[in-house]
């Protein structure tokens, strides 16, 4: 393996480690407002053991006095983000890897 791959190899996990750290968070709300109604979208990036705060009703839009709601938040971690971003690097890291590969590895692989 070449400097160049295994300075590929390590930056590429790297990167894979502080995205584990600081991953990205949704926000779900539960309220009933005539029918129960579900609320989702993402949030930003927090470290992995503070999640961020959720959104107040005014942010998501519930501003209505004469409508008594009484809404429900869930923060949780947004794996379908965070995977997408996984095997976005992981593509590159395979990328850098076959680009950097010396002359006879990369005859092999044709």
């Amino acid at each position: 393996m070449s400097v160049k791959q295994q300075w590929t190899l390590g930056l590429g996990l790297a990167l894979i480690v502080i995205m584990g750290i600081f991953p990205p968070w949704s926000s779900s709300w539960w309220f009933y407002v005539g029918q129960p109604r579900i609320y989702s979208a993402p949030t930003s990036y927090a470290f992995i053991a503070t999640p961020p705060a959720p959104p107040t009703p005014a942010q998501i839009g519930l501003t209505d006095p004469d409508t008594p709601i009484k809404p429900y938040c869930k923060i949780a971690l947004d794996w379908s983000r965070l995977t997408a971003q996984w095997l976005v690097v992981l593509a590159l890291i395979i990328g850098g890897m076959v680009w950097f590969a010396e002359p006879k590895s990369r005859a092999i692989l044709q």
